[in-house]
């Protein structure tokens, strides 16, 4: 049995925890949208720095009835460029020809909506 003190305390951070995971789901249900200087931070080097041979080797792994099978791609020519827009549009497309070649299986890694308001339906 709790004395009135730790009752107070469990009860406390409960209503607190309560409070934190509702400003959480809140968060996560907005839209959120990078911007273009984040982005251009995490894939490009900094200005200045030494120019290199940069390389873009797709790997497609696929789930088999036995196992897996990895797929190496041909590089992707001329990419990156100085256009981070036309970059992000063409990698995108280039996912997008992956993801529909099996669907079910993009879904499978990558469950985004795992966990749902409460009461609403699983998207899986």
């Amino acid at each position: 049995m709790l004395s009135a003190d730790e009752s107070d305390f469990v009860a406390d951070n409960l209503n607190y925890l309560r409070r934190e995971q509702q400003r959480l789901n809140e968060r996560l249900a907005a839209p959120t949208k990078p911007d273009a200087q984040t982005l251009e931070q995490l894939s490009r080097r900094q200005a200045g720095a030494a120019k290199e041979t940069k390389l873009s080797v797709p790997l497609v792994v696929r789930m088999t009835a036995t196992g897996y099978d990895a797929e190496v791609l041909p590089a992707w020519e001329n990419f990156p460029t100085e256009d981070l827009h036309a970059d992000t549009a063409r990698m995108n497309s280039h996912l997008q020809t992956y993801i529909d070649t099996m669907p079910a299986q993009y879904y499978w890694v990558h469950k985004r909506f795992k966990d749902r308001p409460e009461g609403e339906p699983s998207v899986y």
